[in-house]
């Protein structure tokens, strides 16, 4: 389970002080901003994936729940996550920067994926999409389903500068997702498929490929026509 911040704590409020900008320690304000932003990376805890998925039984993390432990902790060492959405006529962007409380920014350049017949609830989840994509790769995020967590503690936070054991190879690989398992692996592959899907009513639209019922997973991953047919249907996308 995700790990709670307990104001109440002394060492919680020594790693990561409750503050807001405006109210900065001095020992934080003497910080240049690469030493804030990779203090605030490595105090970002991976996210406990708390939402349902019923057709594979499974369990995700959404954008909400992202926000919910990355902002507060840049917060606390002066930095604001800003994101900027736009469209054209050929794509969706998605543009993130790193602000620092001296001005100072980080450009994390864009995300983007094609726009040409999504509607306005497509577009919200496919921005939904990217928001999300996007923090949890600059923040180093991942849910805590994703990994090995043999003693419940993947969620404490890394004590910055400490040397870190390294971790044993798992002797098994984790299964491929099926979307994964036919060649689907970039994000702008994903939403293609995902509009595809939705235009096909296979998928309702704001649904993502690991809602699939599993009768149609069977179809498109166990029939060889098929599947060539679907992922030329992605690729020309």
């Amino acid at each position: 389970m995700k790990k709670t911040k307990d104001s109440t704590q002394p060492e919680a409020q020594a790693s990561i002080p409750a503050i807001i900008p405006a109210t900065l320690s001095e020992a934080v304000k003497q910080l240049s901003p690469n030493e804030a932003l990779i203090l605030a990376i490595a105090h970002c805890s991976n996210v406990a994936a708390e939402k349902f998925n019923p057709h594979f039984k499974s369990k995700y993390f959404g954008l909400g729940d992202l926000l919910a432990e990355a902002k507060p902790v840049f917060a606390s060492y002066g930095l604001a996550i800003l994101q900027t959405a736009y469209t054209t006529d050929t794509r969706i962007a998605l543009k993130t920067e790193v602000l620092h409380h001296t001005g100072h920014r980080f450009d994390f350049g864009e995300l983007a994926v094609k726009s040409e017949g999504t509607n306005l609830q497509q577009l919200g989840s496919i921005t939904t999409y990217l928001k999300r994509y996007a923090i949890s790769t600059l923040a180093g995020i991942s849910a805590e389903t994703d990994l090995a967590d043999d003693d419940g503690n993947l969620g404490s936070k890394p004590k910055p500068y400490a040397s870190q054991a390294i971790a044993k190879p798992q002797t098994s690989q984790p299964s491929k997702s099926w979307w994964e398992s036919i060649g689907i692996t970039t994000p702008t592959q994903i939403q293609t498929a995902e509009g595809i899907l939705w235009k096909k009513g296979w998928l309702r639209e704001g649904e993502q490929l690991d809602f699939l019922p599993e009768d149609k997973v069977q179809t498109l991953t166990g029939n060889p026509k098929m599947t060539q047919a679907f992922m030329e249907a992605v690729n020309n996308g």
